[in-house]
């Protein structure tokens, strides 16, 4: 479920992308696409993260990845 949405996609006034704010658990692997339902039919749409920090599994904190302990 999204926190925010942009001015653009919360107007409906987007071309091709939708921006969106949403709160991600890092310790779990990320998504490369998503599942929209639709009344009546369904579509996958490809995500593109922004602002993407590295998580470690080893010290459980953001900043670095466990290759960097």
């Amino acid at each position: 479920m999204p926190i925010t949405l942009d001015e653009p996609t919360r107007h409906r006034v987007f071309g091709h992308y939708a921006r969106l704010l949403v709160d991600v658990d890092l310790s779990k692997p990320l998504h490369n696409n998503i599942l929209v339902e639709r009344e009546g039919f369904s579509f996958h749409v490809g995500v593109v993260y922004e602002k993407h920090t590295e998580y470690c599994n080893n010290y459980q904190t953001l900043g670095h990845h466990i290759s960097q302990c």
